[in-house]
């Protein structure tokens, strides 16, 4: 089964560590030229091929220029910081970002701040693809979820996750991932979820 997931879609990838969703992003985003990568977990290496995010680097994509930044959130992390990253996506266009664990930007019980609600509501008129990865979809406000038009649900162990993945994919999905790194997919005009034992990636 052939899929296309346009530059301005958004894209939803659930698993535990491990199942395979972080290397799933990685080679769906290979061929990426403005990309932003938030790594909360710092654990991104030089396969993705990203650079820091200094001025100069967030500059050449405010001018529509390549470049594919990465973001390691600081331990002594300022107020505002996830804001200023969503803000830039929007005001770059045409990027692609990514978040590696969606937790640590969408804390349980927190108010999403306007540019992030933003970016995921009305994202695709600027030409924004938003992607979000993470190991607790229960944890994860559910407007973030239901904007997506590609969903990834990879081996989960909590019922409650799977329940969830399954509210938006079809019930097929509450059974447990059989494959070390199968997963399931639904593009959002598909009729049901289809089931991979793991991803095929063709070189180009």
């Amino acid at each position: 089964m052939q899929q296309t997931i346009r530059s301005n879609d958004m894209v939803f990838l659930a698993g535990q560590t491990g199942s395979g969703k972080t290397t799933a992003a990685k080679f769906l985003l290979r061929l990426c030229d403005r990309l932003i990568v938030i790594d909360p977990k710092a654990n991104m290496d030089e396969t993705w091929d990203l650079v820091e995010a200094d001025e100069r680097k967030k500059r050449a994509l405010l001018d529509g220029k390549a470049a594919r930044l990465h973001f390691i959130p600081p331990v002594d992390m300022p107020d505002g910081y996830y804001r200023e990253i969503f803000a830039l996506a929007m005001d770059a266009g045409n990027v692609i970002l990514y978040i590696d664990e969606m937790y640590a930007v969408f804390p349980p019980g927190a108010k999403p701040s306007d540019p992030l609600v933003m970016t995921w509501t009305r994202g695709r008129e600027f030409g924004v693809g938003t992607w979000g990865a993470t190991q607790r979809p229960t944890w994860i406000p559910l407007f973030s979820m239901s904007e997506s038009q590609h969903f990834f649900c990879f081996r989960l162990m909590l019922e409650d996750d799977r329940d969830r993945m399954a509210s938006l994919m079809g019930r097929d999905v509450q059974r447990p991932v059989p494959d070390e790194h199968g997963f399931w997919y639904r593009g959002v005009r598909d009729p049901a979820p289809k089931y991979f034992t793991r991803m095929e990636i063709e070189s180009k």
